[in-house]
């Protein structure tokens, strides 16, 4: 138990000490449904989290392995 403690700790915590001045976060769920009742297509989501992040002039700060935008900020 104490491993996932510390895990956590590190991985969420830890890296925001160090941060200094005053930030607003806002996280945005969109959530992606098929109304087919089939899997939704990923590639939509992306799509459509690209197009918010275009659209509304943010800058892209976290990629996954593929390239794709997971995060984005308004410097």
């Amino acid at each position: 138990m104490s491993n996932i403690k510390e895990l956590i700790f590190d991985n969420y915590i830890a890296p925001m000490k160090d941060k200094k001045g005053t930030y607003v976060g806002v996280e945005i769920e969109l959530p992606i449904v098929n109304l087919k009742g089939e899997a939704t297509d990923h590639d939509t989501a992306r799509k459509a989290f690209n197009k918010a992040v275009e659209k509304l002039g943010l800058a892209g700060t976290k990629f996954d392995a593929k390239g794709n935008c997971h995060e984005a900020k308004d410097e």
